[in-house]
This record gives C-alpha cells, structure tokens and sequence, in this order.
C-alpha cells in the first residue's frame, strides 16, 4: 500500500513538472508573440524582435521551382533593414536573393511585396536598383535583362534601394495561415487567451491545493505534539502519584512500626 502512495505521487510529481514546463514554454511564447506585433502599426510594418521578422504569404506569386520558392499560406523569415544596418545589408544583396519591398499597386495602394532579385541596376544619382520578379512568371520570363530584349512592366518591379524593408532568410511551409488565424480577434481569444486562462486556473488550483496541504500536515503535527505533551503530562502525573502512594505506605508502616514498640 505505501508503495502504490509513493509511486501515486511521483507520477502526480511529474505530472506537474511537465504542465508547469508547457504553461511557461506557452507564457514566453505569448510574451514574444505579443512583443513582435507590438510595434506593427500598419500594414507596412513587418511584424518581429530583434532584428528579425516574419510575414504570412497572401499570394502564390513566389511559387516555382528554385529551393527556396514558396507560396501562398507559407511563413516566410525575414532579417529586417533598418536605419543602421542598410547600408551594409544592401550592399550584400545578390542576384537570386529575395526582398521585402514597398510596392504600389492599384487599388490597394502601397503594400509589402516579397520577390526575386533578377537583377541589379544603378540609377544616374548612384542608387542601387534592384530589378525584382515572381517566381511564378519566370517561369515565363517576362524580363529579359539582356541589352536590347523586350520587358513586359507588368511582369517584374523596379525597386530603389530605400524600398527594400528586409531579406529573405527561410520559410516554414503553410504556417502562415496558422499564424494569420492567430492574429485574428477570433483566432487570439481562442489559441491565446483561454488556453492562458485555463493554465491560471489551474496553476491557482495547484496553488490553493499545496496550500491546504501545508496547513493540514501542521495542524497535524500540531495535533500529534499536543498529544505527545499531554502523555509527558499523564505519565508524571502517574510518577507523582505513585511516588505519594509509596510514601504514604512508608509512612504507614512506620506508624504500626512504632505502635508495636510502644
């Protein structure tokens, strides 16, 4: 019996051990979810920490046939350009990399367009050009940068070096639709906040439970110290008695002692 208890509570132990890893594992995760949209004001901004950022693909624009194509629903990692790094991070821009640029589009307006780099161009003021394109009309080229071929516009962009907003540093296929639910009013309540809920509840319960716990094993042993002292007290008591009898006795039989000498 006391085997099945302590194997009951090492299991119950290790329980524990593993929800409390998953509550705080899901805490940091809330904490940097919340601190990488924190800063996303508009639909320019990339959402990120420290430097790095990531964006959900609307479009399949990109999906192709090079090992890094992707496509629509995909999560795509970005290192974003800032003010102090630009310089440096433009100047490494190869052709065949991908970028995030600022790009106008009617209708919508400006917006945030991820493309191939086909090719790398300098302006007569000596800025950096970056010719960008779809993998998936490449497929069909529709921009031959070879002097005196026919561009179709429609096909690639023309992108100036203060419009790159980051660079394309790898991709987790169809998490995008995932982390686009999470970002919703619905999909936050049901993935973040209740889940967040449960674990407090629970975490308060496990609380209230030690608690209660502690307070039962010493007013156990209180009770058992108590009881102890009232048989320290019992048995001098008796001693007491005993040792009143025993000289009442003597002085008994001192008493007849005496008389019979008399």
């Amino acid at each position: 019996m006391e085997t099945k208890q302590k194997s009951e509570k090492k299991s119950w132990k290790i329980i524990k051990i593993v929800l409390n890893v998953v509550f705080y594992v899901f805490i940091a995760f809330l904490v940097i979810f919340s601190i990488s949209n924190f800063g996303v004001k508009d639909n320019l901004d990339i959402p990120g920490i420290l430097g790095n950022g990531f964006l959900t693909v609307e479009t399949d624009s990109m999906d192709g046939e090079e090992e890094d194509s992707f496509t629509r629903d995909d999560l795509i990692f970005v290192k974003k350009v800032t003010d102090s790094n630009r310089e440096k991070m433009i100047s490494k821009i190869e052709v065949g990399d991908i970028v995030t640029f600022s790009y106008y589009v009617d209708g919508l307006g400006i917006i945030l367009n991820t493309h191939r780099v086909v090719d790398i161009k300098e302006s007569i003021s000596g800025e950096v050009i970056f010719i960008t394109q779809g993998d998936k009309v490449a497929l069909t080229p529709a921009y031959d940068y070879v002097p005196g071929g026919t561009n179709d516009s429609t096909k690639y962009e023309t992108v100036g070096e203060s419009e790159v907003l980051a660079v394309y540093t790898g991709q987790w296929d169809n998490a995008g639709k995932t982390m686009k639910y999470v970002r919703s009013e619905n999909g936050f309540l049901l993935v973040v906040v209740i889940p967040t809920a449960i674990f407090l509840v629970f975490e308060a319960f496990v609380l209230v439970t030690n608690i209660m716990k502690i307070k039962q094993d010493k007013l156990s042993q209180d009770i058992a110290k108590e009881h102890e002292e009232e048989l320290e007290k019992a048995k001098k008591e008796l001693e007491a008695e005993k040792e009143k009898i025993r000289a009442e006795l003597l002085a008994e039989m001192e008493s007849k002692k005496n008389e019979k000498q008399e």
